[in-house]
């Protein structure tokens, strides 16, 4: 059984380092740590003298919960389960019921305005090249090579839905790509084959891309202005329709930038032009936003998607499939299930169902994870899914259908984009 290694406080996920640093620190704080699978409280515990690692335990025993599953990675910085069991647990295998994901209306959220997160995009929908990008933060993991590769998906949507194209490359990271120069030049290559068909260009990166933070002392990490205005945005949403059940994204602290992504995005200012979003350049012709693939799924639920389903279990699945051969119905439904709500939802369905139906045909045709007549579930599933999550939110913000979370009093301390629009 794996270590518990990361838990929930005050609405923000909390790394077993920093549970035991707030303690002694705020000791009545210490008391109100929540296990994020089932909610019931949890305690932090030192490391053991018989080499037992620091981790968080329940305060009563819960044999219904699986934190136990695996620890917690934090290579990326974002919190994924871990992957180190052949099999997901039970209540995780892919058993897809028969049928389209369906629909409910959105929820009338005009009671809680105030908390919402404001709209934001493109005033005019004018062809746009999208590029939706899963970035190893460091260049994977040494451990395991599905992780060194990022995947760019990119298309060319505009208001005629039915001219949109998919493009789709995996990026090896030879070396792990320190300076990100193999992923600078292979967006590079996608923008020089479609730039004189467009008239602007949005890239939505699954990292933080701006900070103002300085770390205090004995920390690693610490949260940004766009991180708290999220956390308490979604805080409030969910209490509103009744509570999270499980759909709650896992955030973590977004400072300090990632070394490599920050090269990245130097090189993609010096060689394409790009410009990093704020409140001040929202309609930049080459802009790159940062968009969180566990918000996205949080939001297309918040927002009426999912309806069939009432745990996010089933849905962030594919992130716990790491050594299951998978069969290519499981991978049909799987991509079906988590995609179906994002058509609807940025006003682009018919476009959006092109994109999905491309990308299926280009999963089940890539040499890279077949194993004979299946598939290997793992990085090499999670990094395309969350890269279509990502073209999602910025074929959203090319629509003007997405929203933001920046803290207008501090706008260079990070923002998040989503897809759909609560505040309307």
């Amino acid at each position: 059984m794996g270590r518990l290694v990361v838990c929930e406080w005050e609405g923000r996920s909390l790394t077993i380092e920093e549970a035991l640093d707030l303690r002694t620190q705020r000791p009545a704080s210490a008391h109100h740590f929540y296990c994020q699978e089932c909610g019931q409280r949890v305690r932090a515990h030192k490391a053991g003298t018989t080499g037992q690692g620091a981790h968080f335990e329940h305060l009563l025993r819960n044999p219904q919960c699986s934190p136990g599953s695996g620890p917690i990675q934090h290579s990326t910085g974002r919190a994924q389960a871990s992957q180190t069991s052949k099999k997901p647990p039970p209540s995780l295998q892919i058993k897809w019921p028969d049928g389209v994901s369906t629909m409910e209306p959105r929820p009338d959220f005009s009671r809680i305005h105030a908390l919402l997160p404001p709209q934001c995009g493109q005033r005019e929908f004018k062809p746009t090249l999208c590029i939706g990008l899963d970035i190893a933060w460091f260049g994977g993991s040494k451990g395991n090579p599905d992780s060194q590769y990022d995947c760019v998906v990119a298309a060319v949507v505009g208001p005629d839905s039915k001219a949109t194209h998919l493009d789709i490359k995996r990026v090896p990271l030879i070396g792990r790509d320190p300076d990100g120069s193999l992923t600078a030049g292979a967006i590079g290559k996608v923008i020089d084959r479609y730039a004189s068909q467009v008239q602007s260009i949005v890239l939505g990166i699954d990292a933080p891309l701006l900070s103002t933070q300085v770390i205090p002392p004995r920390r690693a990490r610490a949260w940004r202005a766009a991180d708290r205005v999220l956390s308490d945005a979604r805080r409030g949403i969910d209490q509103f329709v009744g509570g999270s059940n499980g759909w709650h994204p896992t955030l973590q602290p977004g400072a300090p930038l990632a070394p490599r992504v920050v090269h990245l995005m130097d090189a993609l200012s010096r060689q394409h032009g790009f410009a990093v979003w704020n409140t001040k350049n929202v309609q930049h012709e080459r802009l790159a936003i940062e968009v969180f693939p566990s918000e996205a799924i949080w939001a297309l639920k918040r927002l009426g998607g999912y309806a069939d389903h009432t745990n996010a279990d089933l849905i962030r699945s594919y992130k716990k499939l790491k050594g299951v051969a998978l069969r290519e119905e499981e991978i049909r439904n799987l991509i079906q299930r988590v995609l179906s709500p994002v058509g609807p939802l940025i006003g682009f369905e018919e476009g959006w169902q092109m994109i999905e139906d491309s990308s299926l045909s280009w999963l089940l045709t890539d040499p890279a994870w077949v194993q004979g007549t299946e598939y290997r579930g793992g990085k090499l599933l999670d990094d395309t899914i969350d890269s279509l999550l990502c073209l999602a939110v910025a074929i959203g913000y090319a629509k003007g259908e997405s929203h933001v979370y920046v803290d207008n009093s501090n706008p260079d301390d990070g923002h998040i984009i989503g897809p759909g629009i609560f505040a309307k």
